[in-house]
């Protein structure tokens, strides 16, 4: 059986056996008993940049993304439409891999879109994350689903319940087969799939950051202020999952990895062990492993730190490059705990610090911008879709730690905080 639906959108499932034993990469599922990919018109009259190593001809667009499904080393298709029968071509490259394009008159090109699908899997992958007896349909009489534990790799590679999807961009986690939210029960602090009965403060909004979910530099997962974590007994066979505020430390049984999806736009550096009896900025910037022998580095998703206690005296450094959905006058505020300077520049060399905020025992709340030096003091004109760096320094004493950064949009006319979908990688 093959279903599709066309324009702008071609839906492929086909349920013919195949070799395959893995989800690959770039939304394109290939298991052993459904092949499932979704393609949308990428561009007009241009191909992706990168040589087809395969053409023929084709009657219908169906035909060219059924092709690339089965295909292991397809990622996208090219169709000239220039004369009949059409000729498709297909590419190992996508918008993920390669996201340039030459000018092609009559022909389209199409992908599955910016990267979303994935098993989630434990440090060392050797067990995932699945739906509660394997469902992929919800019973009778069941409102939702417990997310558990599954130490069978050959499952996790093959069972289409233990695919996940992750949109970094927008914060939000979906369990693929069955299509419904993954959420946190705050009651029993358990990690679920839901039907109906989705918490009504708990819907996932990356606008509102405590409903969204996302991957600090550790590899941690996050919903808010909740970090996701397995029991006692570690990735266990059927265990449930759990979500609390303690995220202090580091231990590799809370690191979650998505085995499809490239880790997060923005550099994170830490260095740990600076001195309680020096507060001054100087401390943490004077030391002799700033800015390039940190103690700690990765990357997450947004600029949005939320580490609960993680360590005290230590200084963090935040680095991405900056995509302004219009152009038009730009201000920026941020929120730390405790200290922190904000920079912006059309590259790192040309730097330049626009917010200052050295204030202590003001903080008191995040997400709470009240005082004056929380606010970079003029506009700054930037262009749309132009990169420019941007760079978050923090200092942490002692206590609960978070920085953050928002930014007034000249188009929306509104503050937007600084999400994975406005960030690009810096180095």
């Amino acid at each position: 059986m093959m279903e599709f639906k066309l324009v702008p959108v071609l839906y492929v499932i086909c349920t013919i056996g195949i070799l395959i034993k893995t989800i690959a990469t770039h939304n394109i599922v290939r298991l052993p008993k459904t092949n499932e990919a979704i393609f949308s018109l990428r561009k007009k009259n241009k191909r992706i940049a990168t040589t087809a190593y395969k053409t023929f001809e084709v009657n219908e667009l169906f035909d060219c993304a059924d092709a690339c499904v089965y295909d292991t080393s397809c990622k996208s298709i090219n169709v000239d439409k220039s004369n009949q029968p059409w000729v498709c071509e297909l590419v190992a490259d996508d918008r993920n891999t390669k996201n340039e394009y030459v000018d092609a008159p009559g022909v389209n090109h199409y992908d599955t879109g910016w990267t979303t699908l994935t098993i989630i899997t434990n440090h060392d992958q050797t067990a995932c994350l699945m739906s509660s007896s394997r469902h992929c349909e919800f019973d009778a009489g069941y409102n939702n689903y417990n997310v558990r534990i599954e130490t069978d790799m050959t499952i996790c590679n093959s069972h289409r319940a233990a695919i996940f999807h992750f949109d970094r961009r927008i914060g939000r986690l979906v369990h693929h087969c069955t299509g419904y939210p993954v959420g946190h029960q705050a009651s029993d602090g358990l990690m679920k799939i839901y039907k109906t009965g989705y918490p009504s403060d708990m819907l996932q909004n990356i606008d509102y950051y405590l409903t969204a979910w996302r991957r600090d530099f550790r590899g941690y997962l996050f919903f808010g202020n909740n970090c996701t974590y397995v029991g006692i007994n570690g990735w266990r066979e059927g265990d449930a999952v759990y979500l609390s505020d303690a995220c202090s430390g580091f231990t590799n049984a809370r690191v979650f990895y998505f085995r499809s999806i490239d880790n997060g736009p923005v550099k994170v550096t830490a260095i740990t062990g600076l001195t309680s009896s020096d507060r001054s900025w100087n401390s943490y910037i004077g030391q002799s492993k700033f800015p390039n022998n940190p103690d700690w580095s990765g990357y997450q998703d947004d600029f949005m730190s939320y580490h609960m206690f993680w360590q005290d005296q230590y200084g963090m450094r935040f680095e991405a490059l900056f995509i302004p959905p219009s152009t038009g006058n730009y201000k920026f505020r941020i929120y730390c705990d405790d200290i922190c300077e904000f920079n912006l520049g059309e590259s790192e060399d040309t730097k330049t610090r626009i917010i200052n905020y050295k204030t202590l025992s003001r903080t008191q709340k995040w997400l709470t911008y009240k005082y004056p030096g929380q606010n970079s003091n003029s506009f700054h004109h930037l262009i749309k879709h132009k990169e420019y760096y941007i760079e978050l320094l923090f200092r942490e004493f002692v206590g609960a730690d978070h920085a953050e950064i928002t930014f007034f949009d000249p188009d929306r006319q509104e503050w937007i905080l600084m999400t994975s979908r406005f960030l690009r990688k810096a180095k």
